[in-house]
């Protein structure tokens, strides 16, 4: 018998092509190709037919959220579940434009956000024992923030280079 090829695989290869012409990195092509085979894998877990044979436009609410809840039973984290869905609803914008194919289910779904934590912003006196620890001080540069006094703590530049 033969072996059965993945029916995601020819249009995952043609989209991986496609952002390689758009001049994307090596790594963001490789993410982008390892969070699609994950889909795939955890449509192999909850799908009732054969994974090989579902049609990826055919995806629906009803599988995101079986999706979610197995990545979250295997302990993913919410940003890698919210990243994945990013690179599926890309290459499924993908298969519609440049391939007339329908996703609109699979487009129309909703996804689970991650929530974000923002640390807050490390003071002045933290920003220059950081900048003084490494070089001497007299090698930075702080550039003034337009409309304030005191430069932002991402405004460092060690010379001539952001940090």
């Amino acid at each position: 018998m033969a072996k059965q090829t993945n029916v995601f695989e020819p249009m995952l290869s043609l989209w991986i092509v496609h952002l390689a012409a758009k001049s994307r990195s090596s790594n963001t092509l490789d993410c982008y190709h390892r969070d699609i085979c994950d889909v795939i894998v955890a449509m192999k877990q909850i799908c009732s037919r054969d994974p090989l044979l579902v049609d990826l436009c055919a995806i629906g609410q009803m599988e995101i959220d079986r999706i979610t809840s197995y990545w979250s039973s295997a302990k993913t984290s919410d940003t890698t579940i919210v990243r994945r869905y990013s690179a599926l609803k890309s290459f499924a914008r993908y298969l519609s434009t440049e391939h007339k194919m329908n996703c609109a289910t699979l487009l129309s779904a909703e996804y689970p956000s991650a929530i974000r934590m923002f640390r807050p912003p490390i003071d002045s006196d933290s920003a220059e024992a950081l900048t003084i620890s490494n070089e001497e001080a007299g090698d930075w540069i702080a550039l003034p923030q337009p409309g304030s006094r005191a430069p932002r703590c991402s405004q460092w530049t060690y010379h001539g280079r952001d940090c």
